[in-house]
């Protein structure tokens, strides 16, 4: 039933709202009075619309707000998954916020430096492990801001008190704004190879200074091996030295008993010949002086027998100077000295012989060309007095870089060390030859063995001269070809 109001004994119903009013009444606090309800009612209404949208957001709000709560829930489980993951790793990790403090320290790090998780939690981590580092820390940070990583080498310092190296790898997190918001450092302990590094180098350095020890060791050896060669060296050049000391002597001695021995012959061809030939030319003027009666014929004859007499004198003079000094060789050169010196060995032994000289040899030095006459004259000299040949060939030559002499015979040979040492041979005869060669820089060499042919042979630095070759000789006894 619809409510009605009284008024004066007058029913006044409402309708069916109760909102709005089937009868107006004129009276004026029965209008105030309708005022005052129709406020009451709109005020009514607007409060159920009020409380109607009040409830539609507390649901929405409600709404989010589970939604908000699932999706922590979930992000929560998902970080408690990531930690736990975390924990897994051998390594130590930890996130520490701008200012240093530990936000997050994983099981790694619990047995890396000894401390657990509850207490190294808001601890600053650089106070916490007395952090060591390379270069300022403000440098890092820098860098870290810059690249939004850093990797390096620091020392830790464990709960125990001991000293770690470990490498350190630091991640910049920076959050939706892009600002940064928190640093994750992944840490490895590298102490173990730092460790096995050290003793790498000290073994490096140990095994080089081995290896030096072992050079020096060789070296010493060497040196003292060398020290041992050069000893044998000095005794044997002192055993030399002695041996030449001896051959000098023997040579000096000899020397002066082939200066003797010549004097005597000299002195005995002077008495012998000269002597005999002035004696009898002091006769021959005295019967002249005697038989200058006599008839011209007989007087002409003493006469001619006395100018014999003086041309043998002076014969025998000339011989003389030619076996003490060639004047050929001063005055026409070598080449017509060793033709004379062929010739003259020639007729005297008659061994057939041959000469061939490459004429550019007279453009030689003049103690080279006089060393070549000696060696030949030497040598044809041992040839006719010891060889027993029928042919000798001797030959200068003008050779790549150097002058050579050969001499060559086809005798009985001999042994070429017996015959170098004067002890032996009792003669100086090579020995003088190989002193002349390598008093100018040449080398002296003989190659014989009993039986066999004999080469003399003696090489002389080349000088600059221009290379003709000429084949010389004249017959005489024999063939000088």
């Amino acid at each position: 039933m619809p409510e009605s109001v009284s008024s004066e004994g007058q029913s006044i119903p409402l309708g069916a709202d109760g909102g709005a009013f089937t009868a107006v009444i004129q009276r004026p606090e029965i209008v105030e009075y309708q005022d005052q309800l129709r406020e009451m009612n709109e005020a009514l209404m607007l409060s159920l619309v009020r409380q109607h949208e009040l409830a539609e957001a507390t649901e929405k709000l409600n709404s989010q707000l589970q939604a908000e709560i699932t999706e922590r829930r979930e992000v929560m489980r998902e970080l408690a998954e990531k930690m736990r993951l975390l924990d897994l790793s051998n390594d130590a990790i930890i996130v520490r916020g701008l200012e240093g403090r530990i936000q997050y320290w994983n099981h790694g790090a619990e047995e890396l430096y000894g401390w657990p998780r509850r207490e190294a939690v808001g601890k600053v981590s650089h106070h916490l492990l007395q952090t060591e580092f390379p270069v300022p820390m403000e440098q890092i940070a820098k860098e870290l801001d810059r690249a939004g990583r850093w990797m390096g080498e620091l020392i830790h310092v464990k709960r125990d008190g001991e000293r770690v190296t470990v490498l350190v790898r630091k991640t910049l997190d920076r959050g939706v704004e892009g600002r940064a918001a928190a640093v994750m450092e992944n840490i490895t302990d590298i102490t173990g190879r730092k460790q096995a590094e050290a003793v790498q180098r000290r073994l490096e350095v140990i095994t080089a200074s081995n290896r030096k020890l072992e050079l020096e060791i060789i070296n010493r050896k060497k040196v003292e091996q060398s020290l041992k060669q050069s000893e044998k060296d000095q005794k044997l050049l002192l055993e030399q030295s002695r041996h030449q000391q001896q051959q000098l002597r023997g040579i000096s001695h000899k020397i002066l008993q082939a200066q003797e021995t010549e004097r005597k012959r000299i002195s005995r061809e002077l008495h012998d010949v000269i002597a005999q030939a002035l004696v009898g030319i002091n006769l021959h003027m005295a019967a002249l002086e005697k038989g200058a009666t006599g008839s011209v014929a007989e007087f002409q004859k003493k006469i001619d027998r006395t100018r014999l007499l003086v041309e043998q004198s002076v014969d025998t003079v000339h011989r003389f100077a030619r076996e003490l000094r060639s004047t050929v060789l001063d005055d026409l050169g070598v080449i017509p000295a060793l033709q004379a010196c062929m010739r003259t060995f020639m007729e005297k032994t008659g061994i057939h012989g041959s000469l061939e000289v490459f004429e550019a040899v007279e453009q030689c030095p003049e103690e080279m060309r006089t060393v070549i006459y000696r060696v030949a004259q030497e040598a044809l000299a041992n040839i006719a007095r010891h060889a027993g040949a029928t042919r000798v060939e001797v030959s200068v030559r003008d050779q790549d870089d150097s002058v050579s002499l050969l001499i060559e015979d086809n005798g009985t040979g001999f042994i070429v060390d017996a015959a170098s040492d004067f002890r032996i041979s009792q003669r100086i005869g090579l020995l003088g030859m190989r002193e002349r060669v390598e008093m100018i820089g040449g080398t002296f060499g003989v190659t014989s063995a009993p039986g066999q042919p004999t080469t003399v042979r003696a090489d002389f630095p080349k000088p600059t001269i221009p290379v003709k070759k000429q084949k010389i000789g004249k017959p005489a006894r024999g063939e000088l070809s």
